[in-house]
């Protein structure tokens, strides 16, 4: 499992997803924030693929597509549900929504990766 290749691959697809969103709302002088924003993206990727997913794969028993089909279900779900709340309490926001897009899209993505059975 090559864990530092997903997360990186990860900290890209979050960022590109994020800025997507929120391409319209900068200026020239926002454009700026885009590599700036790669630090705190990075911070919560990594945090989050390292605290929720990857123990899921280290501590199991079972194999990778095992895991997955156990866990991945589980997870998606909660993940979706929370995702959807803070953008309804955030009434949309751009930034709001799209940072929970790409949280949400960047952990399945990761799933994927750590199951073996990524694109």
């Amino acid at each position: 499992m090559n864990t530092p290749s997903i997360i990186g691959k990860s900290i890209l697809l979050a960022t590109l997803i994020f800025w997507l969103f929120n391409y319209t709302q900068l200026d020239f002088q926002g454009y700026l924030l885009v590599p700036l924003s790669l630090i705190p993206i990075s911070i919560c990727v990594s945090l989050v693929i390292l605290i929720t997913i990857f123990p899921w794969f280290i501590n199991s028993k079972r194999s990778a597509k095992q895991t997955f089909n156990i866990g991945f279900p589980i997870y998606s779900i909660l993940l979706f549900m929370v995702c959807v709340y803070f953008s309804f309490e955030s009434d949309f926001n751009n930034f709001t929504t799209g940072f929970l897009a790409s949280a949400y899209i960047t952990t399945c993505y990761a799933w994927l990766k750590f199951s073996k059975l990524g694109f």
